[in-house]
């Protein structure tokens, strides 16, 4: 298995992650697309992160240049999108949280994610039903990796703007 393969599949499930919190808790999203201007209704939102959930599972499951294509599509979409939330100091409720800005690192990553992805579309990366059944042990454990590394990838995008918001409150002055 390449990195370029590792990549890809937790690039496609911190999409999976990100549609279940659409599904499961749209008022996040639903409220950055209203600030955004854009269409929030519930339904929509939970249609969206079915979406990215399907787009995700696609890449993982069955692979090819389509659908790494169009996840290298998705996360561009993301980082302009992202880039707009930051730049009005809003959320961009990609984990179903409201509150927390987006940051630099959030559109850097979809950014990584997008070529990440086309480079995928461009070259080709096994499946990980592939891998699983060539070398069950090696593939399971790619598998477990895969969940832990876009996890705390999420972690990561919830929580910087956190622990930084906080490290601020105790400079006396506001000042790094």
């Amino acid at each position: 298995m390449s990195m370029l393969t590792a990549a890809t599949w937790v690039a496609a499930f911190l999409l999976v992650l990100a549609g279940a919190r659409k599904v499961a808790q749209p008022a996040g999203a639903g409220s950055a697309l209203r600030t955004a201007r854009l269409p929030s209704d519930a339904w929509l939102v939970r249609m969206l992160g079915a979406g990215e959930m399907l787009l995700g599972l696609a890449v993982i499951v069955v692979g090819g240049a389509a659908a790494a294509g169009f996840l290298a599509l998705a996360y561009g979409s993301f980082a302009v999108f992202a880039q707009r939330q930051r730049r009005a100091g809003s959320d961009c409720g990609c984990f179903g949280t409201t509150g927390t800005p987006v940051t630099l690192l959030h559109v850097g990553l979809n950014v990584v994610a997008a070529v990440v992805a086309a480079s995928a579309a461009m070259l080709p990366t096994a499946t990980m039903p592939a891998i699983v059944s060539q070398r069950p042990v090696a593939g399971v454990a790619a598998a477990i990796l895969v969940v832990v590394t876009a996890n705390l990838v999420r972690l990561l995008l919830i929580a910087i703007p956190d622990l930084t918001a906080a490290i601020d409150l105790l400079q006396p002055d506001g000042n790094a």
